[in-house]
């Protein structure tokens, strides 16, 4: 997310990222999804749907990412 909007933190529009770092210290994985929905808020125009549909799919990539593997379960290429 850094990649694509900076890393500033300063401004209303970096509200939600300042909150991921909060949430990230406590690996509050549903926090942060619900950070990055809150995100959605800044882009409104038709022409960044595209954006919104990756700020979904990160959202849901986050809320899943709360599992563990056995070590058996994993494989070292």
């Amino acid at each position: 997310m850094v990649y694509n909007r900076g890393s500033g933190l300063k401004s209303d529009r970096r509200r939600e990222m300042k909150n991921i770092v909060k949430l990230a210290d406590k690996a509050d994985l549903k926090g942060i999804a619900a950070e990055i929905r809150s995100m959605k808020r800044l882009w409104t125009s038709p022409e960044t749907k595209g954006l919104l549909i990756r700020r979904e799919n990160e959202a849901v990539l986050v809320e899943n990412a709360g599992f563990f593997y056995n070590p058996d379960e994993i494989i070292f290429l």
